[in-house]
Formats: C-alpha cells, sequence, structure tokens
C-alpha cells in the first residue's frame, strides 16, 4: 500500500461511519416523531398510591385558569391555561409519565389540543381533578359520598397517609383478627431461651 492510498482509505471509513451516524439520528427521529402520545385517567385511590409507595416514573402538573395549591402532592407543577401553556409543557420531562390535575377532572379543548401535541409519551387525568382529590383524600370523612363499598375501601386504604382524621377513624375501627390467631393464649406452650430471627 502506497502512501497515498492511506488518507483515502481513512476518508472511505470516515465518510461510511458518518453516513452511519446520519442514518441513525434521522431513523430515531423519525420514531420520536411517529410515536403514539398514550392518554388516559388515573384514580383518586391509584394516584394516593403512587404517592405513598415514592414512585418517581411520574410528573404531576396541575393545569388551571388560575393557580392554587394542591395540598399534600409533593413536587406538584402549577402551570395556568393562558397563551404560554405549549411552553410550559415543553420545559417537562418527556421520560415521565404526566399526571394531568384540573380543578374538577375535565380538559378545556385547548389544554386537550396541546397535550395532543407535547412530547409526553404518557399522559394520564386524574379522575375528578382537585375537587376529587380534596372530597376523597383530605376531607375528614367520607360518608356523605356516593361510593361503592370496593371504593371505599380503597380509599381507607391510603386515606390514613394524607388525613390525621382517618388515622383516627382507622384506629376507632375494631381490629379483625386472622382466624389462626387464638383469643385465650396457649398455657401448654413453654418459653425456650432460644432466640428466633436470623
Amino acid at each position: 500500500m502506497t502512501i497515498e492510498e492511506k488518507p483515502t482509505r481513512v476518508k472511505k471509513v470516515v465518510g461510511i461511519l458518518i453516513a452511519m451516524l446520519v442514518v441513525a439520528g434521522s431513523a430515531s427521529a423519525i420514531w420520536y416523531q411517529n410515536a403514539e402520545v398514550k392518554l388516559g385517567t388515573i384514580s383518586v385511590p391509584g394516584f394516593a398510591d403512587w404517592i405513598i409507595r415514592g414512585k418517581a416514573d411520574y410528573t404531576a402538573v396541575y393545569v388551571a385558569p388560575a393557580v392554587s395549591k394542591i395540598q399534600k402532592i409533593q413536587n406538584l407543577i402549577c402551570i395556568t391555561e393562558d397563551e404560554a401553556l405549549m411552553q410550559e409543557l415543553d420545559k417537562l420531562p418527556v421520560y415521565k409519565k404526566w399526571v394531568i390535575i384540573t380543578p374538577d377532572g375535565n380538559l378545556s379543548a385547548e389544554t386537550f389540543k396541546l397535550l395532543g401535541l407535547s412530547k409526553a409519551n404518557t399522559i394520564l387525568i386524574l379522575e375528578g381533578g382537585k375537587q376529587a382529590w380534596d372530597s376523597q383524600v383530605l376531607a375528614s370523612s367520607i360518608s356523605g359520598l356516593s361510593l361503592s363499598a370496593e371504593e371505599a375501601a380503597e380509599l381507607n386504604k391510603v386515606r390514613p397517609y394524607f388525613n390525621e382524621s382517618a388515622v383516627k377513624a382507622a384506629v376507632a375501627a375494631p381490629v379483625v383478627r386472622p382466624v389462626s390467631v387464638s383469643s385465650a393464649p396457649d398455657t401448654d406452650f413453654e418459653e425456650s431461651e432460644e432466640e428466633e430471627g436470623c
């Protein structure tokens, strides 16, 4: 191989590598543009359970005409429904699910359109919005709500984590013991000196 052939061969290899990068980059851009946005809903008890479990794969966003705080939702991002809504949505992390909270669980036509144009992969609307959160999680009692037994049981599992009065109600409820636990102590059992555990 002569000295003149080496630069030509290097140029060819570099050219091939650049071509591969361009093709790979354009293919990933096309894939991303064709990705469909998954739009759905999440229930109040389901969202509360995510908070309790410390899930970190979502971003909670409150979208309303006027911004107000929602209690007991950490790291909530508040965005007003105005001309800058799309710019604010573009600042949100696209690799996380977006949980959209509105005052009443309904989206305006313009907000719905902008969410569809956003870069998010998954968008979940909180069922009932801020009103449902306040009445189901933060209210002192859920007895006035028209809930099925299953819905009430789901709420009673999560409410004590957000509401002190729910903790008191849970403590006042009778304790149901498993069948395997006897009510009277077993007198035939002798304590051994060995400790249980690891």
